[in-house]
C-alpha cells in the first residue's frame, strides 16, 4: 500500500483549500486510494496546482460525478466551498510519492531537507521497479 497512516495534523497540512478547489478543481486529477494510476508528479507539486500531479480524495463514500453535478447547480462560492469540503481532497505526502515510485520502504529524506525540496527531488522521477524491468530487458 502506498498511502501512509497520517496523524490529523499532517492531513490538515496537506488539505487543499476550498477556494483553490473552486478555481482549479475541475482541472485537477483527483484520484482515490483504489485508483491504479496517477499523473506524473512534477517538482512544482504542492506549490502549483495545474498539471503538477494527482491529488487524493479522502471521502470514500462520495463520487466525483456527484460533486461535479452539485457544482453545476450553484453559482454561490460559499455553496461551492461546502461541496468541495465534502470531497476532502489533499496532496500526497512526499513519502507517498516515494512509495508510488516504488522506492524502498525504509527510504527517507535527511531531516534538513525541506518539504519543498523533497517534492522537487521526487518530481519527474521514474518508478524504480519499471526502470529495473526495462534494464533487465535491455541487457538480457
Amino acid at each position: 500500500m502506498y498511502l501512509e497512516e497520517l496523524p490529523d495534523i499532517v492531513t490538515e497540512e496537506h488539505k487543499i483549500d476550498a477556494k483553490v478547489l473552486i478555481r482549479y478543481g475541475k482541472v485537477m486529477d483527483i484520484v482515490t486510494e483504489e485508483c491504479e494510476r496517477t499523473m506524473c508528479f512534477t517538482k512544482a507539486y504542492f506549490h502549483y496546482i495545474e498539471g503538477t500531479g494527482s491529488v487524493l480524495q479522502m471521502n470514500k463514500t462520495l463520487q466525483k460525478s456527484e460533486v461535479f453535478q452539485s457544482l453545476e447547480s450553484t453559482d454561490d462560492d460559499l455553496d461551492k466551498c461546502e461541496i468541495w469540503k465534502n470531497l476532502n481532497v489533499r496532496y500526497f505526502t512526499s513519502k507517498e510519492i516515494a512509495n508510488l515510485h516504488h522506492l524502498p520502504p525504509d527510504f527517507s529524506f535527511p531531516k534538513e531537507i525541506t518539504r519543498k525540496q523533497q517534492y522537487r527531488l521526487l518530481g519527474n522521477s521514474l518508478n524504480s521497479h519499471v526502470v529495473l524491468v526495462l534494464l533487465r530487458f535491455m541487457f538480457s
